[in-house]
């Protein structure tokens, strides 16, 4: 249920943008309309599980090659969208709190609330210390497909880490490097920790530029090479 100060328009849009979307890991959209009181609704499929942002912290945490899945399979819902047309859909939000783990089976992609479709929407939105610092442009952001897989890979460095990448730091910062992997996870392969750190760079030319290309480095990789 929308608050009523949103633009009831724009919602629609993206629901319009969304709901043809059919993929495993990404949340079904099934209807919306509108309540008597004249707020806006979306209706999506029942996920049974919980998020993940309770294994970046804590006792709980995933083994390795959930993280794999995890990546694999977001990623694969990235795809997806920035495959859509006849504009790619950028999530904006992505974080553990918006992956669910669905009856420890599927790892799904929520929370499309702040999504577009829309090439110049340069709104400031989504989760600061999972935004890209060289999109930011004073009060706007030059949202591209590598905000997403900047996103996705500072998710998966803090289920690896339990912890944030730059260090005493609330934001990632251009010039700052984030702490090696290897400083949490001992284990960790060193083209496995690389394939991290670039999904991460603060620097556009350093980082994966789509998913697809993300999720075609993971795949040679490989879960035995974590």
């Amino acid at each position: 249920i929308f608050n009523e100060s949103i633009n009831r328009q724009t919602v629609i849009d993206e629901y319009t943008a969304l709901a043809d979307l059919n993929h495993p890991n990404i949340v079904k959209f099934v209807n919306n309309g509108t309540l008597p009181n004249g707020q806006f609704y979306t209706l999506m499929e029942y996920l049974e599980g919980n998020d993940l942002q309770e294994y970046t912290t804590g006792d709980l945490k995933l083994p390795m090659q959930l993280v794999y899945q995890v990546a694999k399979e977001i990623l694969g819902a990235l795809v997806c969208l920035q495959n859509h047309k006849p504009n790619p859909i950028i999530h904006r939000d992505i974080k553990p709190s918006n992956v669910v783990w669905d009856k420890q089976e599927r790892f799904v992609l929520i929370d499309f609330n702040v999504a577009t479709n829309l090439d110049t929407d340069k709104n400031f939105v989504g989760t600061q210390p999972y935004l890209a610092p060289d999109l930011i442009q004073d009060k706007n952001v030059n949202w591209d497909n590598s905000a997403d897989t900047f996103s996705l890979g500072i998710t998966l460095y803090e289920l690896i880490c339990q912890a944030y990448p730059w260090s005493g730091l609330r934001m990632p910062r251009v010039g700052v490097s984030p702490v090696a992997l290897q400083s949490f996870q001992p284990q960790i392969s060193d083209t496995f920790s690389s394939f991290i750190l670039k999904a991460i760079a603060c620097n556009k030319a350093d980082r994966f530029t789509s998913a697809q290309s993300m999720l075609d480095e993971l795949l040679s990789i490989g879960e035995g090479n974590l």
